[in-house]
């Protein structure tokens, strides 16, 4: 078991290529694609960032992590999770918190919850991030005037129902909209 937060990237630097996480044991932590920024300063992820869950982690973030005021943690490029064990919540996007903070997502979120087994998310599933205390976590696509947002749930024994489901209470959203089983955004 590893205790603490696990990032793709690095701590307060530039990451220049593609990070990619596979989670296979038990995770005492948030597991984050892009870097963490604790100072001032502005980390980024030029390239695109995948995470993928075998095992059990706690919330999980496709961007990266921006925790003091004035910092960055952005990804510039496109988000990829690949849910095949157990989490909380999950964010396509990344996570800000201090006032003027941002950990923004550049490009497209994805993710994938794909389990044989019962599934396992307790908590919500979000295309976006999750800002706090004055803070922001979009998700932006430069390329295009259409942000492509896929969330994408199959191969379940339990079903959706107006957010609840056997699994316990699970909300999914997406541009505001709730998914039923085997449908994407």
């Amino acid at each position: 078991m590893l205790i603490g937060d696990v990032y793709g990237g690095a701590i307060s630097a530039n990451i220049m290529k593609n990070t990619e996480l596979e989670i296979i044991g038990l995770v005492n932590g948030n597991i984050y694609g892009g870097s963490l920024n604790n100072i001032l300063g502005n980390p980024l992820n030029s390239s695109s960032t995948k995470i993928t869950i075998k095992g059990q982690a706690n919330d999980c973030y496709g961007g990266g992590k921006a925790d003091r005021i004035n910092s960055r943690a952005d990804v510039h490029g496109s988000t990829s999770i690949i849910i095949y064990g157990i989490t909380s919540d999950i964010f396509g996007g990344g996570y800000a918190q201090g006032i003027g903070s941002s950990s923004d997502v550049y490009g497209n979120t994805n993710i994938t919850i794909n389990n044989k087994k019962k599934l396992q998310i307790k908590g919500a599933v979000y295309h976006g991030g999750k800002a706090l205390d004055q803070s922001r976590a979009q998700v932006i696509n430069v390329l295009s005037d259409i942000n492509y947002i896929s969330i994408n749930v199959k191969e379940h024994d339990f079903e959706i129902k107006d957010g609840i489901s056997d699994a316990g209470d699970i909300r999914i959203f997406g541009n505001k909209q709730i998914l039923k089983r085997d449908e994407t955004i």
